[in-house]
């Protein structure tokens, strides 16, 4: 998970705890930079991406890696990307789902541990039907978030 400021950064600190008890292992990264860097050189099942950051847009990360060219580029253009953010407008699920993203996410995240169910569920069905067409028996799930 990569996220921009202090206030964020504790979402992804939240997010990561709880993905965590559910027995994910989880990358974490606080700029796109970081991510782009994390994800030459470790594949996560997915990666839970947030749209504003503090060096270049979730939008631009997501776009690098499905643009990644697999004898130039370090990155894996199929990577499952999940975009969670708080911009909610019809417009920016649109440029996130254009730019290559699996799913666009907006996020509400409350005391409870309710808010982190919507974003165990798609990792949970993407690793899942990952795992059937692959047909693998066991899977170690990773999460990248950034």
């Amino acid at each position: 998970m990569v996220e921009r400021e202090a206030v964020v950064a504790g979402v992804r600190v939240f997010l990561a705890e709880n993905l965590r008890e559910d027995d994910f292992t989880v990358l974490t990264a606080a700029s796109g930079g970081e991510a782009m860097d994390a994800l030459a050189v470790s594949r996560p099942d997915v990666v839970l991406l947030d749209v504003v950051l503090p060096d270049m847009s979730g939008y631009d990360v997501c776009r690098r890696v499905r643009q990644a060219d697999s004898v130039n580029d370090p990155w894996d253009p199929d990577l499952p990307i999940i975009m969670l953010s708080a911009k909610a407008e019809h417009t920016d699920r649109v440029r996130g789902l254009n730019r290559g993203a699996d799913d666009y996410v907006t996020r509400h995240v409350r005391a409870s541990g309710a808010s982190r169910s919507p974003v165990r569920a798609l990792v949970r069905a993407r690793l899942l039907s990952g795992v059937r067409s692959a047909g693998r028996e066991h899977c170690h799930c990773r999460a990248g978030l950034a």
